[in-house]
């Protein structure tokens, strides 16, 4: 079992985006053991098990019921989608019009947003892109935190995360 919803969905999306491949193990031809895993639910499987296993995560978080958090967590892991609904979604907490894509792809680690780039892109001076930055940080912990909640509880269900 992982032990957080955050460990789980981080293995999901490496094994996802690796191929599968089928060669001899250098071990199992030397008769050496594989290294163990302090994972129960990894130690063992084969590389189709293991992409099983990480499609069973994934199909978790695109069946949330949360439309938003499934969203959010499908773009933040896997990188599938468009943060389009995700800035609306901010601008409705801020109560602005503004275009936050810049801070967002910053806060889902993407890219870099400095004050200076964050004050270009708004068009405003320092200030405001330090107090806009901040809004859409806490804006986007409130996201995070509740769709880390959701899957939290949806993999402690399939007994895939023992927190």
């Amino acid at each position: 079992m992982f032990k957080s919803a955050d460990e789980a969905l981080r293995w999901s999306a490496q094994v996802k985006s690796a191929g599968i491949f089928k060669l001899s193990s250098i071990n199992k031809l030397c008769c050496k053991r594989d290294r163990g895993t302090t994972n129960q639910l990894l130690s063992g499987l084969s590389q189709e098990d293991r992409h099983l296993q990480a499609n069973n995560i994934y199909s978790a978080v695109i069946n949330l019921d949360d439309e938003i958090s499934s969203q959010y967590l499908q773009f933040k892991y896997y990188r599938v989608g468009d943060i389009t609904w995700l800035n609306s979604r901010v601008c409705e907490h801020i109560e602005t019009n503004e275009d936050f894509k810049l801070i967002i792809l910053a806060y889902l680690g993407v890219r870099s947003a400095t004050a200076r780039l964050v004050k270009r892109d708004l068009k405003c001076g320092f200030s405001k892109a330090t107090t806009f930055r901040k809004k859409v940080y806490e804006a986007m912990d409130a996201i995070h935190h509740a769709a880390i909640d959701q899957i939290e509880q949806k993999l402690k269900e399939k007994e895939i995360v023992d927190v």
